[in-house]
């Protein structure tokens, strides 16, 4: 299992803040395995999703794509944690964080599954 936590910081409830993400855990190039997340709001800013990538023996890694909505000089960050049982056994294989330079921006990248 793994989960997606993304964070919108400097944001206020009046103002629009909208997120949405997929993964794609086949790098066949094909456009058919992408799947949304079913992301949950975790107080004002914060989104999360809790996912399982299907086993694949070609690939152990999958893509990911998150949109983000939200004004301009907004910071984001965006974390994706192998959950275990147990807190000590959760590790994170991506963290990354910047400011939105414009209002609608895409996050592209690719993780890489532990075996």
């Amino acid at each position: 299992m793994y989960e997606l936590m993304v964070d919108i910081d400097d944001c206020t409830a009046n103002d629009e803040v909208i997120v949405r993400a997929w993964i794609d855990h086949l790098q066949s190039g094909e456009l058919t395995s992408e799947v949304e997340l079913a992301l949950s709001k975790q107080g004002v800013n914060k989104w999360r999703a809790v996912f399982d990538v299907a086993d694949s023996e070609d690939d152990d890694s999958f893509a990911y794509r998150v949109g983000l909505i939200a004004r301009p000089g907004a910071a984001w960050s965006l974390r994706i944690r192998e959950c275990n049982n147990s807190a000590d056994e959760s590790r994170t294989l991506v963290e990354d964080g910047d400011v939105l330079t414009t209002r609608k921006e895409w996050l592209l990248g690719t993780c890489d599954t532990p075996r």
